[in-house]
């Protein structure tokens, strides 16, 4: 499981993963570099959703094949643990990104 954290006023850095399949028996990358749409959801612990993002995604055919880039604001949400959900889609056939644990990523307040 991949834990990131960052502050309401936090941009940088991007969140990446590496998603693979099985091909044959064997993990192979997922060429995302056209063809697909994202959303990530950032739940919290009560399965209540505190962030939708379909933008600033962007999808590659090697390794980090996904990048979240995270806008200005984007971030300034309650406080808290979050489980970080992405989907990918392709000619209306949706992928889940299930890697066993989901990421997680700790929402801390900004000092004021």
């Amino acid at each position: 499981m991949s834990a990131w954290t960052y502050r309401q006023d936090q941009e940088l850095p991007s969140w990446a993963c590496d998603w693979y399949r099985k091909v044959s028996g064997v993990d192979t990358l997922i060429d995302f570099s056209s063809g697909y749409t994202f959303q990530v959801l950032l739940v919290n612990r009560d399965g209540t959703i505190a962030l939708t993002k379909t933008s600033g995604i962007t999808g590659a055919a090697t390794a980090p094949n996904v990048t979240v880039a995270w806008a200005s604001g984007e971030l300034n949400i309650t406080p808290g643990l979050y489980l970080l959900h992405l989907k990918a889609t392709t000619g209306g056939a949706d992928r889940i990104f299930s890697p066993g644990d989901l990421p997680m990523v700790t929402i801390n307040a900004t000092p004021t």
